[in-house]
Order: C-alpha cells, then structure tokens, then sequence
C-alpha cells in the first residue's frame, strides 16, 4: 500500500503531540513557579516581620548586643565578678586529679540530714581546703560583693555562646565554699558556716543575667547547693535570729529571680544568630558538621518561614519563663509536644532547637527547694522564741511568714512533717506523689520529695567535739561580722 510522503502517520503525529504536551506542562510550571517563589517569599518574610514587630512593640532584646545592654551596669568597685575572675585559673587547677576522693568536687556527693558523711572523705576534704585556704578566704571575702556580672563579648560562633567560660568557675566556687561550709559546720562554727552560704548565693548571682541557659542551669544548682549546705550547717548548731532572718531575706529574693527569663532570651539570641549563619551560609559548625548547616539556596525561600516559626515557639517560651512556677509543668508539657510535632518543613527549627521542657522542671524544682528552706528558717525562729516547734507551718503566720508558701508542683502549701528526730518541710516534686519527706532515692530508684530537715537540738552536733547551744547574745551579723545591735536577747 503507497502512503503518501506528505502526511505523517497517525501514531508519529500523537507521539509529537504528546511530547509537546508534556513541554508545554514543564515550561507552564516553570512559569507557575517562577511566579509563586516571590510570593512565597513575600509572606515568608511578612510572617517574620510580624514576629519581630511583636518582639519590638514588647520591648523584648532579641540579639546578644540587645542583651547587653539590658544588664545593669555594675561599677568595678562593686563588681564582685571581676574578682572571680581573677580566680578562674586557680580554680582551674583544681582538676579531675586533684578532685579524686574530696567530697562534691569528686564523684562522692554529701548525704543529706541526718545521715553523716564518711570520715575517709572527710579527713581528704580537710586536707584540700587546709592546702587552698587562700583560695577559700579570697572566695568568703565575696560575701562582701552581692552584686556582679561578667564582661560579654560576642563570639564568631554563636554556639559558643551558649556556655560561657566563666559557667564553670562559678560551679566550683560554690563547691569549695560548701565544702569550707562543711567543715566549719562539724567544727561547731555555724554562723561562720553561713557566711559561707551567703557567698555562695552572691556567686550564683553573678550569672544570673548571663543569657545563656547554661548559666541559669548553674545559677539553680548553685543556689540549690547553698540550700543543701545551710541544711547541713544547722545540722550541727544553731544560728541566731537575725542571721536567720537575713538568710531567709535572701532565699527570698531569689523565689523571684528572673534568671529562667534571661536564660530563655539568650537561647533566643543565639537561635537567630545561627539562623543569620545558615541563611547567608557562613556556618562554622561549632562541631556541628558544616554541610548540615549551610543549606542550598533553595532553602532560603523558606528560611523566613521557618525561623518565624522558631521565634513564635521562643516567644511562647519566654512567656512561660515569666509565669507562676505553680503553672508552669502543664504549659511547658504542652509546648514541647508541640515543637516536637512540627512539619518537615521547619528544618532549621527542628534541627537547632532543644528540648527546654527538663529545664523548667529543674527551675520548679529550684523554687521548690528555696521555699522550703525560707519556710523552714522560720520553724527554726519559732522555736528560738518559743522553745518548741510549731503544730503547723500556719502557726508561723504573720510572725515569721507572711503566709505558708505554696508547692509549686500541686499549688497546695508545703508539707510538714514533726517527727522525734527532727521537723521537715518539704515539696511534692515533679512526680506529683507524696513521699512523705523521703528526700534519697532508694537503690531501686522510685520517687522523692524536696525539702529542708531541721534536726532536733538535743541531737546537734553530736558527731562533732562541740556540744550545740543556743546562740550567743548578740548575734553576729553575716556580713559585718559585727554584733548586730537590734537582735538584744532579753
């Protein structure tokens, strides 16, 4: 059969159509693409604008230069960081090595109230601070420095920034001081002994507007670990009223701290500096590798998006830092589930941003140990001025509490417990089960309560050549070492 040259087969003629079907399909959505990646662009960046102008209109510092200059200016003369500072090295040196068998700097950790620690570790402990008593001196005479901040300088790597060099030092500060605390205690030196538990709280404040949440991780141990130490002080004796009362001042003050909120504006700053680095891609890595940070510039479309997405989720939790601690679990359970249930799409966010919920765990657990303890300074004022311990913590309202702090874990009052050893006021902990004062884990694990245990007085001291006593009249005054002319025994 003759087929024309002219005209192409049918089937030739439905495969050039087909094939310029799918051209025309491609170069339609090349163009359909091409005309949505600025719009996509567009309300990336207005998503983002919104967030900031919400950060501005609140006044909230959002970079570390911001930060900065939020902190309030300390002069040198009263900056009791700055002599700190001249101890970071010496305090370096107190390493792994020279660190083994002294307790709290080694593994071997302090029991609590009323079990002793070991005298293997003791005599150690007694050697070390004997050898760093100018160390330990240079470290009481912070008592007199309450205020104190660290110089800040923005590294190149915003990850550095997230454990500041000073974060250390300040740790071990505070355990040398508790351990100086320690040995003064068992010497029957009390009101010494809380000296030490005042300066130990000073340095604690000295990072407590670092902006990083390490340094407010460290504030909360370093403030739980003068708690720990004041326990084991009037374990061993007995302080007078006022060094009580301004103790409790003390504890008080830091029930308010705002420390959570500056850590939480700090994970912010340093958040959208690694977002800066990811989006212009200049990351280093900060060990983190580089080809994971620095995205292709396809990613750049969606930058703007994903990072709104992070301030919206940082902005939540800053709030967060700034409510009640009694509220504070539930909101933080629900904003974990719902950052850990973002999309694929908000890569960067999902990628750098940590889990924050243990954190305010830890935070309520530090409010929780400072309102036992403020509650159980005021049990021990009772009994000074009245001979025996209250029937209950409402029994110390209005003389010694303005009221019966509440447990910021259930928002009831804080239990307490009279027993014939000793008197403790403690909290539910996280768990939310009332342990009945058992504050040590048991070898099997299981839960515990937070608190303060006060040992009856015929029962302190006894492990030590010093019987116990009321106190002298007057009392000394913990940071004059001064008789203090209002506390007049009559």
């Amino acid at each position: 059969m003759h087929v024309s040259g002219g005209e192409a087969p049918s089937s030739t003629r439905r495969r050039m159509s087909g094939w310029m079907k799918l051209l025309l399909g491609f170069v339609g959505l090349a163009l359909l693409l091409g005309a949505a990646i600025p719009v996509v662009d567009l309300i990336g960046r207005s998503a983002l604008q919104r967030e900031i102008d919400a950060l501005r209109t609140a006044g909230e510092p959002f970079t570390m230069e911001e930060l900065e200059a939020r902190r309030a200016p300390v002069p040198d003369e009263r900056n009791g960081a700055l002599l700190l500072a001249g101890l970071l090295d010496e305090l370096e040196g107190i390493d792994k090595e020279r660190s083994k068998g002294i307790l709290l700097l080694g593994r071997k950790g302090l029991p609590r109230v009323p079990e002793l620690p070991e005298d293997g570790p003791i005599e150690q402990t007694r050697a070390f601070i004997a050898e760093e008593r100018v160390l330990v001196e240079q470290l009481r005479g912070i008592i007199e420095y309450p205020d104190g901040r660290f110089p800040f300088e923005m590294p190149d790597d915003p990850l550095e920034a997230l454990d500041p060099p000073e974060r250390s030092g300040v740790r071990k500060a505070a355990k040398v001081l508790a351990l100086d605390v320690l040995l003064r205690a068992l010497d029957g030196e009390t009101e010494s002994a809380a000296v030490g538990v005042e300066a130990m709280l000073n340095l604690a404040a000295y990072i407590e507007h670092s902006g990083t949440l390490m340094s407010t991780l460290v504030f909360m141990a370093c403030d739980s670990q003068a708690v720990t130490a004041l326990e084991r002080a009037l374990s061993t004796g007995v302080c007078g009223d006022t060094v009580l009362m301004h103790l409790a001042g003390v504890f008080g003050e830091r029930e308010r701290s705002d420390a959570m909120q500056w850590g939480m504006w700090g994970e912010r700053a340093v958040l959208l500096a690694m977002f800066d680095q990811v989006q212009y891609g200049r990351a280093s890595g900060g060990g983190l590798p580089a080809t994971r940070l620095n995205m292709p510039r396809s990613y750049r479309i969606w930058a703007d998006f994903d990072r709104a997405k992070m301030l919206s989720l940082m902005r939540q939790f800053v709030q967060l830092a700034r409510t009640p601690p009694e509220r504070m679990s539930p909101i933080s359970a629900q904003l974990e589930q719902e950052a850990s249930g973002l999309s694929d799409f908000y890569f960067m966010t999902t990628l750098l941003m940590p889990s924050y919920e243990r954190a305010f765990v830890i935070w309520v657990r530090a409010i929780a140990e400072l309102r036992c303890a403020r509650s159980a300074l005021a049990v021990e004022r009772y009994r000074l001025a009245h001979g025996r311990w209250p029937d209950s913590l409402e029994g110390l309202v209005p003389e010694f509490l303005e009221a019966v702090p509440l447990d910021p874990f259930d928002g009831k009052s804080l239990r307490y417990l009279v027993t014939e050893d000793m008197v403790t006021v403690y909290s539910l902990n996280d768990d939310g089960v009332d342990d009945s004062g058992k504050f040590e884990r048991s070898e099997r694990g299981g839960s515990f309560d937070l608190g303060f245990r006060l040992l009856s007085p015929e029962l302190r001291g006894a492990h030590t050549n010093v019987a116990p006593a009321e106190p002298a009249t007057p009392s000394i005054n913990p940071v004059t070492d001064e008789p203090d002319p209002e506390d007049v025994s009559e």
